[in-house]
């Protein structure tokens, strides 16, 4: 017999909680307690952390070769992942107090797998039950302001790791930004780890993944956030038209959140572009999505399904890649959301990015033609802006450019936030800085650009084009 092996804890949302803007319901607890020849037994203890009684709960998780052959205090179902879920008697868990349910299974190697568990709560004084469905319409509505966390969980730029991306999340919220788009890359090499095989299929052991997570269920612990996480940098998918490894990977990442609020948005896949740089076949993309689709629908009937165009998500690309919706529902689906990515008209590596002449024109005019696509073929979709920004911080050490700060107050809150449209501004604290990972504080005031629709202007020249953008 060896030692009990307990695996790293996961916090879970509180479901239907009112006020609490900050509120972790429960601790999951997946614990080892015997090994012997091709055989384990485990436990799960679920914690109520809150101050509110939990009033029903259900927990899953995956193996990759282990079978769980009997269970005890528990409903289980499933196998990819189990389920378990509360029986009449253990439901209800008071405040600092817990339950325990019991399995034995039986392993293909000489050591028992470590589970990672995740599950969701009810709490009791909101009657039970769980979080109604959320329309696209809806999360489009209350989504709001938003940032992405760039570079970190798509390539190696800052540490892929909780720790790092929760301090940036609470600073954001802070500030009243209400939704979070968490970049992915699954299929490529990130300091030697890749999420998903060739195949598309995900490790549930992967470093990475356990801290994507982690911070995950912690965006969602405010229960007014919104998560988008996506396929980001997808090469081996985008250049291959691998449409079976997109489809396989929709499908365990369906599986892995299955149980999460319906305020965790799924966007398909990023910016389809070749490694040249040239856009995928329309048709191609919409196969691919439309498998996805179906994957995902199958074990999430209403979560949101984010869509793009079929190059760097421009808004003049959704005609095109688009022109009609039979592959996501064929405009029946109230949980489709249709995106882009609003840059115009910075050129990303111009050198005369910061003096830029542009006029609110610019900002407008992407907006319109997703408007008109959105009210035609799209049959009165929502738009959601999954990037925008500008690069300064490759031309200057230090934001004091008026121009970039005017460019910031007027896309989210003049133009976006007047039309409905949630926004999620590109972050990732270097060319497009605005929190500093070093520092763990906001390099510059664009946030209260973008949050407040006005801020500060450089105290030594306020005029537009100011020295600093020189």
């Amino acid at each position: 017999m060896t030692k009990p092996r307990t695996s790293r804890l996961l916090v879970a949302q509180l479901l239907l909680v009112a006020a609490a803007p900050y509120a972790q319901a429960s601790n999951f607890e997946y614990t080892v307690i015997k090994e012997w020849n091709n055989g384990f037994q485990a436990e799960v203890t679920i914690s109520n952390t809150s101050q509110s009684a939990i009033n029903g709960w259900v927990v899953n998780w995956q193996y990759e070769s282990s079978t769980v052959s009997s269970s005890w205090n528990t409903n289980l179902s499933g196998a990819k992942p189990y389920t378990a879920s509360n029986l009449s008697w253990n439901g209800a868990i008071a405040p600092g107090q817990s339950v325990t349910f019991g399995l034995q299974g039986s392993t293909s190697g000489d050591k028992a797998e470590q589970a990672l568990i995740s599950g969701e709560v009810c709490n009791a004084q909101a009657g039970g039950g769980t979080e109604p469905a959320i329309t696209a319409i809806d999360a489009a509505a209350a989504m709001g302001t938003g940032f992405n966390l760039g570079q970190m969980f798509d390539n190696q730029q800052h540490p892929a790791t909780f720790a790092e991306a929760s301090r940036k999340i609470d600073a954001y919220y802070q500030q009243g930004f209400r939704n979070v788009r968490i970049p992915i890359s699954w299929t490529i090499d990130i300091n030697g780890s890749r999420i998903a095989d060739n195949n598309g299929n995900i490790d549930l052991n992967n470093s990475r993944l356990k801290e994507i997570v982690k911070t995950v269920d912690h965006a969602l612990s405010y229960d007014d956030m919104y998560v988008v996480i996506n396929a980001h940098h997808e090469a081996i998918i985008k250049d291959n038209n691998n449409y079976q490894m997109l489809e396989t990977l929709w499908q365990d990442i369906s599986q892995l959140f299955q149980n999460r609020s319906n305020r965790l948005v799924f966007q398909v896949l990023n910016e389809p572009h070749f490694t040249n740089g040239n856009p995928m076949l329309p048709s191609n993309l919409r196969h691919m999505t439309g498998l996805a689709y179906n994957k995902i629908r199958q074990i999430n009937p209403n979560r949101i399904v984010v869509i793009g165009g079929n190059q760097w998500f421009a808004a003049n690309e959704m005609a095109r890649t688009w022109p009609n919706l039979d592959q996501v529902g064929g405009g029946n689906d109230p949980y489709v959301m249709a995106a882009f990515h609003h840059y115009n008209p910075w050129s990303f590596h111009g050198e005369g990015n910061l003096k830029t002449n542009w006029s609110e024109s610019d900002i407008k005019r992407p907006i319109d033609t997703m408007k008109s696509w959105a009210n035609g073929i799209g049959q009165g979709m929502p738009i959601y802006i999954s990037e925008w920004g500008t690069n300064w911080n490759k031309f200057k050490s230090q934001m004091d450019c008026n121009n970039i700060r005017a460019w910031y107050e007027a896309l989210d809150y003049k133009y976006a936030r007047a039309e409905g449209i949630p926004a999620s501004v590109w972050d990732d604290g270097g060319w497009f800085k605005i929190y500093d990972h070093h520092t763990n504080s906001y390099n510059n005031n664009l946030y209260q650009c973008i949050i407040n629709g006005s801020c500060e202007y450089s105290l030594q020249d306020s005029s537009r084009f100011n020295s600093a953008c020189q």
